[in-house]
């Protein structure tokens, strides 16, 4: 029975999950871990998220990862092999390459408040998602001179081991925070109407009482769950987004 082939049946044994780049290379399934690397880094590379160099002396320097995973569909077979490179952010300094880390996140009850919204209104449960969202934010408000140092054994198409993020890369402790500011201020920029809940932060609602728009949505790091009344109100939204993030739009 194969156990590396999209689509196969994984015995109980196998395939392993690779814990670094020497042991991905050196596995049955290598071929399938080389495409899924090379996917991730293409897209580091197109989001700009770093500038491959030699970092300068005396620069904070931290250590990344590729942290591997087998996507497996709902009938035992592989969808997919997942790569993404990680920075080893607990490899951090407080007040060298980092100095706030908070981001506010969402509770159960405002996820019950969207759902009970959407059947008290009659109105269609809203949800997209931003994929690679933190990828999409800079390092703007805290300690822009980050160097990384690639996973051991891996270099760059242009052969460099080190590289200077300009993207919060994940793993990075402010990461979070980053994506939090860059995506408030797309919603609060994208149309004045938006506000911002002085309750839970996470939540956004456009309100109109001249035309009846009512609209309310939620941000659960990458995930956006909400409700509107106005069709054409929210397509521009999603339009918006859709040209701002990689963003995946699934009520459509």
């Amino acid at each position: 029975m194969s156990t590396s082939k999209l689509g196969a049946i994984v015995p109980p044994q196998g395939p392993r999950t690779p814990r670094n780049h020497a042991q991905a290379t050196s596995l049955p399934e290598a071929s399938f871990w080389k495409i899924a690397t090379d996917k991730e880094m293409t897209s580091i590379e197109e989001l700009n998220v770093m500038a491959y160099g030699q970092p300068p002396r005396g620069a904070a320097i931290i250590g990344s990862m590729f942290v591997y995973k087998i996507k497996m569909n709902p009938d035992g077979t592989i969808e997919k092999y997942k790569v993404r490179l990680v920075a080893l952010g607990n490899h951090q300094k407080y007040g060298e390459t980092f100095s706030e880390t908070y981001a506010p996140g969402t509770q159960l009850s405002s996820s019950r408040l969207i759902l009970y919204l959407a059947l008290k209104m009659k109105l269609e449960l809203k949800h997209m998602d931003v994929r690679t969202a933190y990828l999409q934010s800079k390092l703007t408000r805290d300690h822009d001179d980050i160097w990384v140092r690639l996973p051991a054994g891996f270099k760059s198409k242009s052969g460099d081991v080190y590289g200077k993020l300009l993207r919060p890369l994940y793993g990075v402790r402010q990461a979070g925070r980053e994506w939090y500011f860059t995506n408030r201020e797309f919603i609060m920029n994208q149309d004045p109407r938006w506000k911002q809940s002085s309750v839970e932060a996470q939540i956004y609602y456009a309100i109109d009482s001249e035309t009846n728009l009512f609209c309310v949505i939620l941000v659960h790091i990458d995930d956006y769950f909400g409700v509107c009344s106005d069709d054409k109100f929210w397509k521009k939204f999603v339009t918006d987004m859709q040209k701002r993030f990689d963003t995946d739009v699934k009520d459509e």
